[in-house]
């Protein structure tokens, strides 16, 4: 199984492979890059990795899923707004629909 993706982790080139120009992507957003080093064995990425993702495959919109259960709705859109340099950040939660072409 390869490591879990933190913020400081080079983006892997099977994951850049599979998301290059993709019009979404979806990925995990569990942690923080704050929160990492102490769960780092838990398998999940961090919102970072995620946005650096999106950045070097060239995706259009990312959405980000999969938050931490005890995140509230505020954090999440503060954390968003913390990732200004993507500008097509999602926050998915229920009940967004995505209309696709």
């Amino acid at each position: 199984m390869p490591a879990p993706a933190s913020a400081g982790s080079p983006t892997s080139s099977a994951a850049l492979a599979l998301a290059d120009q993709v019009d979404v992507l979806i990925h995990d957003a569990q942690h923080t890059a704050a929160e990492f080093a102490t769960v780092s064995g838990f398998g999940h990425s961090t919102l970072d990795y995620a946005v650096r993702l999106a950045e070097d495959a060239g995706a259009r919109t990312m959405v980000l899923f999969h938050h931490a259960p005890s995140r509230t709705d505020d954090e999440l859109d503060r954390l968003s707004a913390d990732l200004g340099s993507f500008p097509g950040v999602i926050v998915g939660r229920e009940p967004l629909e995505l209309l696709l072409p």
